[in-house]
Parts: structure tokens; sequence; C-alpha cells
């Protein structure tokens, strides 16, 4: 048994399929094949049921692949804390991020990361949220960023900082009335259920806060459209068609002026943390500490437009 094989097992668990592996591992089905023969040869049981579609694993190969991954993860951090003990400055961190947080936070991190270390490779896993969760469990990711919460003892987080999310309407769409007593530019959750809403589909962070809000007023919304993007739910409630509720920073992002209202979600803004998330058995170099040093020194400072 060596780190190899290790590697190419929980790459079968992962992809379900011994193509889709070898297709990953650039090697050739039929030498993957041998590989995993040879494996239960040496072991005395079967670790994969190549009955089934997709393939399954069998209670020997959920064990073997659980305790792989630990050998690997414990195998990452010695070579990480040995390269941080020799003061290398060269390696990659994966990133786990929503989509469109990627292109508005790592153009704000990475001059100053890369200043002080310009020979760290950055690679990015963009995805829904339960994604990009699952990816730091697995270890396919050094950390995420996002703003959720992880119910796992296996994760642990660190706050960055705390974002606005507000509520978005065409010109014409919210009358005061809806809006708080005498702050037309504070809406009332509890006047907008039947106000059409375009909403991001489920897995998204955006999507939990918003029903977590709708269910805190005691409302069921006029969901008339769903989308993968906050981008695209804030440009279609702009065009009129609903309201949506995304992040302020969506809003900055669009420098849109003119067409729609952004309100305060009621009388104190409304936020939500936005966190990083790692393996709590997971070493983090001195690199990857100072990436989320920066993150935090970036955006510590509330922003909000008028």
């Amino acid at each position: 048994m060596d780190f190899r094989e290790l590697y190419y097992i929980t790459m079968i668990a992962d992809c379900q399929s011994i193509t889709k592996a070898a297709q990953k591992l650039y090697i050739s089905q039929p030498s993957l094949s041998h590989l995993v023969s040879k494996v239960e040869a040496e072991l005395g049981v079967k670790l994969f049921d190549r009955t089934a579609y997709p393939i399954t694993q069998t209670y020997a190969g959920e064990r073997y692949v659980d305790t792989a991954r630990q050998i690997l993860r414990l195998n990452d951090n010695m070579r990480r804390e040995f390269s941080d003990i020799s003061e290398g400055t060269a390696g990659r961190i994966t990133i786990g991020m929503p989509t469109e947080r990627v292109g508005y936070m790592l153009p704000r991190i990475l001059p100053a990361f890369k200043k002080e270390y310009p020979r760290i490779e950055i690679m990015t896993l963009e995805g829904k949220s339960d994604v990009l969760i699952d990816s730091v469990i697995k270890g396919q990711s050094n950390f995420i960023i996002l703003p959720s919460t992880v119910h796992n003892q296996e994760v642990e987080s660190q706050l960055i900082y705390q974002e606005e999310l507000v509520y978005v309407a065409g010109d014409n769409l919210v009358d005061e009335s809806r809006c708080m007593p005498g702050h037309p530019d504070q809406i009332d959750m509890s006047k907008v259920a039947d106000i059409p809403h375009v909403m991001v589909r489920k897995g998204h962070a955006i999507r939990n806060a918003a029903e977590a809000l709708f269910k805190q007023h005691h409302i069921a919304p006029d969901c008339i459209l769903e989308t993968g993007s906050t981008i695209t739910a804030f440009n279609l409630a702009m065009s009129g068609v609903g309201a949506t509720i995304v992040p302020l920073r969506t809003v900055e992002m669009s420098k849109a002026l003119n067409g729609y209202r952004c309100y305060q979600i009621g009388s104190e803004p409304y936020t939500w943390d936005v966190k990083v998330f790692y393996r709590r058995d997971s070493y983090l170099d001195n690199a990857e500490q100072r990436f989320i040093e920066i993150a935090k020194q970036t955006f510590s400072v509330p922003r909000r437009t008028q």
C-alpha cells in the first residue's frame, strides 16, 4: 500500500466511476482497474461493487476510503509544516468560493498577498455552498470562504467580516406603504408577501438566508422565477420583473444608478457572517494564515452605498 494507491482509490470514490477517475488522473482505465484489483487482492476484500452504476463502495471500501483520506491528510500536513520550517515560499493554495464572490473578493486580496508570496499559486474551486462545504470536508480545497453555517465537527471557522443583505425592486414595484413608518428606504418584510420575487436556486447561501428571513416574518413569498446567480436576480429585479434579496456588494458591483430601488431590510441593517472554513485537523501554513489575515484586514471596514 502506498500514497499513490490511496489517492487513486479516493478519486474513484469521489467520481463514482473508474473511467472518470482515470481521466482526471491522466492514466488509462485498464491500468486503474488493475490497481484496484491488486489492492483488493492484497487486502482480501472487495472495495467497490462494480456491477452497480454508478459504482458504489462496499463497507470495506468505505472504511478504506475514510482511512486513506486521513493518511493523505496527515502526510500533506507534515509536508506543509516541514515546508514552513525550511522557509519555503512556493506552493499552491486551493480556495473554494461561490463564483460571484471570487470576482468580488480576490481582486482586493491578491495584490497585497502576491507582494508577500509571489510564488504561491492560487487555484479557485467555484460552486454552490453545499458543493464547497463538501470540498473542504473531503480535502479538495485548503479552505473555503462563504456566508454559511457548517454543522460538521470536522470543520472549524473564522469570521472575516459581516456583509449586509438588501432588498432590491424595480422603481415602481414597491410603494411607501410597504416600508417602515417614516423610512421610505427601509422595507417592512412583513408586507411583501404578494410581491413577485426572483429567487436564487436552492443550495446557495443567499437562498437559505432569504428563506430564513421570510420564515421569520411568517410569509410565503410569491416566487415567479429561480436563477443560479445573484447578479441575474439583481438584473431581473432592476428590470421590474420582481423583487429579490442580494448582498449589498452585488449592487455595488453592478454600478447601475437608475431603474431600481435598494432598500435596507428592516430598521437595522440585516447582515450575515462571511467566514473562512477549513478542516479542524488540517495544518494552515504561513501563506494560508497570511491570506486569511489579509482578507480580514481588507473587508473588516463596513461599506454602505447611499
